[in-house]
């Protein structure tokens, strides 16, 4: 009676798997739903509606077990990015309003089966490139790609970003992720400026702000060994209503590892070029779609 009882057990264990896997699918198709209205919808109230939707089945999803094997390949409205040792991935998306200001969404899930939703303070502050943030002051990116970095025997976690902050400006950011037991942190001080003469400069994350209406590269170039980006300068915006803004010039500016810290590098590029390098093209670098994964073409077509 006992092999008997045993055997049922595990054969209702090896259905509910199945089944568990067949509602995953099932939810995923519910969410993609969701997510391209999020994204897509004309109306803002609709994709704010839409994205309400999306979280609240997204995160419960997420706090199912076995959810950490399950790819999520059919939503391609957000962002995921594991770390290269497979302790984590980031899930991240943005969702815009009537004036294309974002609002960014944002959930780590751990291997273990831990969840930490992230929640966005849409802060521009004074000292935002200073100071450490939680789980609960996030300034909200959608990350497009994350590198390890140890110092001993720490590893923390450099990630890239971008979002759309107003509605004439956009921001790449580079920040950092630190684990320890249960808590991270958002900001570590690695990143350094020499300045001759006086004290160096040392900020805990990079914020670039540049006009909605250009193009900024901000990533690690493998060959080079270094993060590079995009060097700006000012000028009046060519938006009506704009008014100053940072563009690129064309030549590029970096931050290279010394030790514990990066340390910004002037000029890397003796001549200018037109193109920035991009070692690992933002969400796949599919030249057809933006950064939402919308369709370029779908884009132009909306307009005329």
């Amino acid at each position: 009676m006992t092999r008997l009882f045993l055997t049922i057990f595990i054969a209702i264990g090896f259905v509910s798997s199945i089944f568990s896997q067949t509602d995953f699918d099932s939810v995923e198709k519910e969410l993609a739903y969701h997510a391209d209205i999020m994204v897509n919808a004309t109306v803002a109230s609709h994709r704010f509606k839409a994205a309400d939707l999306f979280d609240s089945q997204f995160v419960t999803m997420l706090n199912t077990p076995g959810s950490y094997e399950h790819s999520f390949e059919s939503l391609k409205w957000i962002s995921k990015v594991s770390s290269a040792d497979n302790k984590f991935r980031i899930f991240s998306w943005i969702v815009a309003d009537e004036n294309i200001v974002s609002k960014t969404y944002g959930y780590i899930q751990f291997a273990d089966g831990r969840v930490v939703t992230l929640e966005d303070s849409g802060e521009m502050t004074a000292d935002l490139e200073y100071e450490q943030n939680d789980a609960s002051t996030w300034f909200g990116a959608l990350y497009y790609h994350i590198m390890p970095f140890t110092q001993g025997s720490q590893t923390d976690y450099i990630l890239f970003g971008y979002r759309q902050y107003a509605k004439y400006d956009k921001v790449k950011v580079l920040d950092v992720l630190s684990i320890e037991g249960d808590e991270i942190t958002f900001g570590k001080e690695l990143f350094v400026r020499k300045i001759e003469d006086s004290r160096d400069e040392v900020k805990t994350r990079l914020v670039i702000t540049y006009s909605s209406d250009s193009n900024v590269t901000l990533n690690y170039n493998e060959s080079m060994g270094m993060i590079v980006h995009d060097h700006l300068i000012s000028r009046m915006g060519r938006i009506e209503g704009q008014g100053p803004t940072q563009v690129p010039d064309g030549s590029f500016v970096g931050y290279k590892q010394e030790e514990d810290s990066w340390v910004y590098v002037d000029k890397i590029f003796n001549q200018t070029s037109e193109t920035a390098p991009r070692p690992q093209p933002v969400l796949g670098g599919d030249k057809s779609k933006n950064i939402f994964g919308r369709s370029n073409q779908t884009k132009k077509k909306r307009r005329n």
